[in-house]
């Protein structure tokens, strides 16, 4: 076996050396603490207390001062490495590890991430990390400390941008959350409570039947579906609620086809789908019953499948994506939820959509709100994409960054 990596930071060379762990290093559980001492949120006064799972709280004093690696010893999550950096209190189940010689601890993080000291679990019911187990069979492979923190530094920016990410990520999903609250009106309410310059007076408020009309669907389970390429494209339930948010374009290339429907088959021409139409989830076994996807960029080869799904047309013009917003938010999902049946699974009837109401202001108004989502969706994605392309480099150098 080679002592080398396949990928080197410049300006070093020669072989690694393995060591077992317990040659470099200490490794001893934390300090018990009862759990009514501990808040769940961040305190002056108060340091990070870490378990068999990781962060669990904040407690009032603290066992380790400094930057060490844990690794969780009891629970389902036993064998996961955690960084903690300054004052914090280690638990019983957690496992500091305390160098005995010169080690970068972001280059430790990783070997240790990449060593997968969860393989040394036992236990069904109640998995466990055996301190005495790890120190007798856990072997690293270490180059000299000058490489260590060349590596630890390029892997510490690497997080760095990682973290950043989702916090960008998650900071997006919560405007988005808040301005579906503030930008449609809510029950009893006529107006948003925020809204686009220029605009004013009250939404206009209709019953469902009279803004949209029912499509005809098929009842083609996805147990008859495949993936020929050429064959009508096709929308399952679960592509309302895990695939696609509000807007469901219908170029992406993940939907699944029907085996063996052509485009001029009469289905094919009675339950084609077109732009602006919406697509409702209408039975689940969790609360995304009601989940509504709006169509756009549609093909002629693209068609709805009825296992547990609902398709209408409008009958109005409205603005290119308003309604899949719209529907999405609060204002008009909880005019469903007196009408969803069943407890197991449950589901909704085309009848009981009936007896609802759908609020919009002019498509002037309706474009804007549209445009602003559009915008929002846009940079979620973007970041997400960035994030799954930052994941992929870190797992790329972890596989030839070490040996």
């Amino acid at each position: 076996m080679s002592m080398e990596p396949k990928i080197r930071v410049k300006g070093f060379s020669g072989e690694w050396e393995e060591k077992n762990i317990a040659s470099i290093a200490s490794l001893k559980a934390g300090k018990s603490i009862d759990t009514s001492q501990e808040i769940s949120h961040p305190c002056y006064g108060y340091y990070p207390c870490y378990g068999g799972n990781g962060l669990r709280g904040y407690v009032r004093d603290y066992t380790h001062d400094g930057t060490y690696n844990i690794i969780g010893r009891q629970g389902a999550l036993c064998g996961n490495v955690k960084m903690a950096s300054g004052k914090f209190h280690a638990t019983e189940h957690a496992v500091v590890v305390s160098p005995t010689q010169a080690l970068d601890p972001y280059f430790l993080y990783n070997v240790l991430t990449k060593a997968n000291i969860n393989q040394y679990a036992t236990g069904v019911a109640q998995p466990g990390i055996s301190v005495q187990n790890v120190n007798k069979s856990l072997f690293v492979v270490l180059p000299k400390f000058e490489e260590q923190k060349a590596i630890g530094s390029y892997f510490q920016h690497l997080d760095s941008l990682i973290q950043s990410t989702t916090k960008k990520i998650e900071s997006l999903k919560q405007v988005k959350a808040a301005s579906l609250q503030s930008m449609f009106p809510q029950e009893g309410e006529t107006t948003p409570r925020v809204r686009f310059k220029g605009f004013e007076g009250e939404w206009k408020r209709v019953l469902f039947d009279k803004v949209f009309s029912f499509i005809k669907n098929n009842s083609i389970t996805r147990e008859q579906l495949s993936y020929k390429e050429g064959e009508v494209k096709n929308v399952h339930y679960g592509d309302v609620l895990i695939k696609f948010g509000d807007i469901l374009d219908a170029n992406r290339d993940n939907l699944p086809y029907i085996v063996g429907l052509k485009r001029n088959s009469k289905l094919c021409q009675t339950a084609l789908l077109q732009d602006g139409d919406i697509i409702i989830a209408d039975a689940a076994e969790d609360n995304t019953v009601g989940k509504c996807s709006e169509i756009i960029n549609v093909k002629d080869d693209f068609i709805l499948s009825g296992l547990h799904t609902i398709a209408c047309r409008p009958r109005m013009n409205f603005a290119s994506g308003y309604l899949g917003y719209y529907m999405n938010t609060d204002s008009f999902h909880n005019q469903l939820l007196p009408l969803i049946q069943g407890s197991k699974i449950s589901s909704i009837s085309k009848s009981a959509i009936m007896q609802t109401r759908i609020m919009f202001p002019s498509c002037e108004e309706q474009q804007q709100i549209a445009s602003y989502f559009s915008t929002l969706d846009a940079q979620i994605t973007l970041q997400t994409q960035r994030l799954e392309k930052l994941k992929q480099i870190k797992s790329a150098c972890l596989d030839n960054m070490f040996v």
